[in-house]
């Protein structure tokens, strides 16, 4: 049996760090695909309006490195600066977060429903 797939998404895809819930699922058919010996996969993408073959050596090795790269076998120094940056980033905003001054507002909003804040006559107008 001969199957096309479409590589168009892998491929568009591959300079992500970290897949989504679609990339991996896409990454695992094409997989399974090239790994079922009575299946012949002509993998193919879309290029101005039209399917275009991608080479099966180049794909297969292309598949073989963007799993790698998902599992962190092959992050990059690039990867892990950025990995860095995030985790300081969300670090920081906790810290942040922690610190900020009690605001009676705030705190009124809070108790009332929904958390909305309080609606004032000079906030209103009529049209």
């Amino acid at each position: 049996m001969r199957i096309l797939y479409d590589a168009s998404r892998l491929m568009s895809r591959a300079e992500r760090s970290a897949p989504t819930g679609v990339d991996r699922v896409c990454l695992a058919y094409a997989e399974w695909l090239l790994a079922s010996p009575d299946i012949t996969t002509i993998p193919v993408r879309g290029r101005k309006n039209r399917l275009v073959a991608v080479e099966i050596g180049w794909f297969r090795r292309f598949v073989a490195d963007l799993r790698a790269k998902w599992n962190g076998a092959a992050s990059t120094a690039a990867d892990l600066a950025h990995e860095q940056r995030l985790l300081a980033a969300l670090t920081a905003s906790r810290s942040v977060s922690n610190r900020r001054s009690h605001n009676p507002a705030r705190a009124d909003a809070a108790s009332r429903p929904w958390g909305l804040p309080r609606l004032s006559e000079s906030s209103c107008r009529t049209i």
